[in-house]
C-alpha cells in the first residue's frame, strides 16, 4: 500500500466522534447503543502541503492514482499525535493555490480513514 509522504505544515482534524442509537422506552428507561467499530465514526483531516511546482504536480499525480477504484486506499502518519500508519482515502477534491505567482504553491486535501 502507497503512503502519503508529503510533510503537512498543517492537519487539522475536522471531525472524531461515534455513531450510536438513543431509544426511549415508555418506562422512563434511556438506552444508547453504539454501532459498527465500537461506534467509533471515521475520523477526517484537512491536509494543507506546501512547496514547489514539483511538488504540487507529485501530491496531484498521487491524488488522481488514488482517486480510482481499485487504488484508493493509502497510509498516512498524523503528525500531531503521532500516530503511524492510518488507513486513509481522499474525501474530496483538491484544492490549488498559489502562493508566489508560478513559484509555489499550496495544495489543501481532505482525507477520511477507512475502519
Amino acid at each position: 500500500m502507497d503512503k502519503f509522504e508529503w510533510t503537512c505544515y498543517n492537519a487539522a482534524p475536522l471531525s472524531e466522534g461515534y455513531s450510536y442509537l438513543d431509544t426511549e422506552f415508555e418506562a422512563g428507561n434511556y438506552q444508547r447503543q453504539y454501532r459498527y467499530g465500537g461506534g467509533r465514526k471515521p475520523r477526517e483531516w484537512e491536509l494543507s502541503v506546501r512547496g514547489t511546482l514539483a511538488t504540487v504536480l507529485e501530491i496531484r499525480e498521487f491524488w488522481h492514482d488514488h482517486n480510482r477504484a481499485a487504488n484508493w486506499k493509502f497510509l498516512w502518519d498524523d503528525p500531531l499525535t503521532g500516530e503511524r500508519d492510518i488507513v486513509v482515502c481522499f474525501a474530496g477534491d483538491v484544492r490549488w493555490n498559489p502562493l508566489q505567482g508560478k513559484r509555489a504553491a499550496e495544495v489543501v486535501v481532505k482525507v477520511r480513514e477507512v475502519l
